[in-house]
């Protein structure tokens, strides 16, 4: 898939500039401006994380190339260009994706431990065999293979989408970010990978740079919680 390709050329680029010799920095930013031509909603993420993480000048500087008129053509800012890529990878608000194989319909589901589990058109729980098994599993037929090599790129592409934002929220709480109503519905409720974040975390109100409230929210439904009753 698109996204489980992106997240493998991810995993080059942080590798090749963690060896920072000559050559592999060459091709972590042919790597980068590969990046920069994918279909995939998640490649604007990872570019501005590259950007956020490499000390070589080269790279910062095509990552900021391709980063630049994403902020101009939307008016908005650096921080804010972090919150506008941020990936749904195709799951609703309860995040939940269909996936069809061979004219049957599965669904991957979001835990609350941020992994995957997929369930038939019965809600009947699929058993996933470990990856490495996946060439020999016994009994299993073509269609169960798709659906299982579909789980395991969805699961890879999820792992990605938590180890970006998990960069970023530490981020964010040490340099005291904010968001305006809107901006923190869109992320931390609507969207259905951080809403899964927003819950282990305590959330406050300010006006005027006054806490005025604290509250948590609902893994569930994104409802909140005042800390205070």
């Amino acid at each position: 898939s698109d996204d489980a390709d992106v997240v493998d050329l991810w995993h080059m680029v942080t590798a090749w500039l963690k060896k920072n010799d000559e050559t592999s920095l060459s091709w972590a930013l042919d790597g980068v401006l590969a990046l920069a031509l994918s279909r995939s909603e998640m490649a604007p993420m990872l570019v501005e994380h590259i950007s956020r993480n490499t000390t070589d000048e080269n790279i910062r500087q095509a990552a900021l190339e391709i980063l630049t008129p994403l902020t101009e053509n939307l008016k908005i800012t650096w921080d804010e260009l972090q919150d506008y890529t941020l990936p749904t990878l195709g799951y609703d608000d309860n995040g939940q994706r269909k996936i069809f194989v061979c004219d049957r319909c599965f669904t991957a589901v979001i835990t609350p431990f941020l992994t995957l589990e997929i369930t038939d058109a019965d809600g009947v729980l699929v058993a996933i065999p470990p990856e490495e098994d996946l060439g020999g599993a016994d009994g299993l037929t073509d269609e169960m293979e798709q659906v299982v090599k579909r789980f395991y790129n969805m699961q890879k592409a999820l792992d990605a989408v938590v180890a970006v934002q998990s960069s970023r929220l530490r981020l964010f709480m040490l340099s005291g970010r904010n968001w305006d109503t809107a901006m923190w519905q869109r992320l931390f409720v609507y969207n259905p990978i951080l809403r899964k974040f927003s819950a282990t975390l305590v959330w406050g109100v300010y006006e005027d740079q006054v806490l005025t409230d604290t509250f948590i929210c609902n893994i569930n439904d994104g409802s909140f919680s005042r800390v205070n009753g």
